[in-house]
């Protein structure tokens, strides 16, 4: 198995300082995670993107997706982030529910403008089909993309996974961003627009930015409400046996 790497490699990540050689983990990653869930989590990326080809139609009339489905978007993403979660049965969970909630959008809003290969890409029922499947949700698979778009398209990624940390964490409090729950959407689309240039791509780098702002406010806003605003307190720093 292999992720349509040149030199063929079991899995390529390279989302976080721990990295092999500071350039990437190819064989398991430092921090534990093996091929077989760098892979899948590939193809849960790969899943939410196209969920959001369909979604973004219902963004641009003017409507907010339904939340369930941005939260699952969202957790989509928190999960890929490095160290929140290593089981296979859960991504495999995930990866199934990403094509019922794809296909459900598709009936929903029909024939869409952006027709990519994460939205006709039929999600296969085992994890083995899935695993072979994986290579194409690589980031190298395509081998004649103009690598500035590829990397300005995967740093808009980690923008939005560093995003769904915060607003995970916000929305398990009862909080969160029409804004945000909409960026997610329409970035995720924005990664998988051929016609998109570098300029486009890093206006959108700098949304991405501005977004990482708006969830960190809604987070601050949500733990000052809440658990009130931090104050200090008088703490025991006696050093006792034991």
């Amino acid at each position: 198995m292999g992720n349509n790497m040149d030199l063929n490699y079991e899995m390529f990540c390279y989302q976080c300082e721990q990295t092999a050689g500071g350039k990437g983990c190819t064989k398991q990653g430092v921090c534990g995670k093996t091929p077989e869930i760098a892979n899948l989590q590939d193809l849960l990326i790969y899943q939410i993107k196209g969920i959001s080809c369909y979604a973004k139609v219902l963004v641009e009339q003017g409507q907010h997706v339904d939340k369930s489905i941005v939260s699952f978007v969202e957790n989509s993403l928190f999960t890929t982030l490095t160290n929140v979660n290593f089981d296979a049965d859960v991504h495999v969970q995930m990866l199934r529910e990403s094509q019922r909630i794809k296909e459900q959008l598709q009936q929903t809003v029909g024939e869409i403008s952006n027709h990519t290969a994460q939205t006709t890409y039929v999600l296969p029922e085992t994890k083995a089909e899935m695993l072979k499947d994986a290579p194409m949700a690589g980031i190298m698979y395509d081998k004649e993309l103009d690598p500035d778009i590829r990397s300005l398209r995967q740093t808009i990624v980690y923008g939005l996974k560093g995003i769904s940390a915060y607003g995970h964490q916000a929305r398990e409090l009862g909080y969160y961003s029409d804004q945000v729950d909409d960026f997610y959407i329409l970035a995720l689309e924005a990664v998988t627009d051929d016609t998109l240039s570098v300029e486009d791509l890093i206006r959108w780098t700098m949304r991405t930015g501005d977004m990482a702002i708006q969830v960190m406010k809604k987070l601050d806003e949500a733990n000052t409400e809440v658990y009130e605003n931090p104050s200090p307190h008088p703490v025991n720093v006696i050093i006792k046996k034991g």
